[in-house]
């Protein structure tokens, strides 16, 4: 899929890594206005506000995505839905109730 065929929820994953492009380039502050040299917690709460969609599909142009780049639909049979057996909304497995992280 092309960067146009994203999600918003991809989009702001690709907003969010543009900005720690632009720090790692030393270019944050420049890019961005502001006086400081990383991104804060606004800055990556509000990535879709911050960044315009217009210089992602810019950056991004050419590139073929699958849904598996991206941390919010990695994974996924289809990133529209929730890994088998996960209730994402309560954040319950609906498998077998051990915890899988103990």
């Amino acid at each position: 899929m092309t960067v146009h065929d994203l999600s918003r929820e991809q989009l702001i994953e690709l907003k969010c890594n543009y900005m720690t492009e632009l720090v790692n380039e030393g270019t944050f502050a420049e890019v961005m206005g502001r006086d400081y040299d990383e991104p804060d917690w606004d800055d990556i709460a509000n990535a879709d506000a911050y960044v315009p969609d217009d210089v992602i599909f810019r950056d991004c142009e050419g590139i073929d995505f699958v849904p598996d780049d991206f941390f919010c639909s990695a994974n996924l049979p289809d990133y529209d839905h929730e890994p088998a057996g996960w209730d994402l909304r309560h954040g319950e497995y609906e498998g077998d109730q051990e915890m899988l992280w103990n």
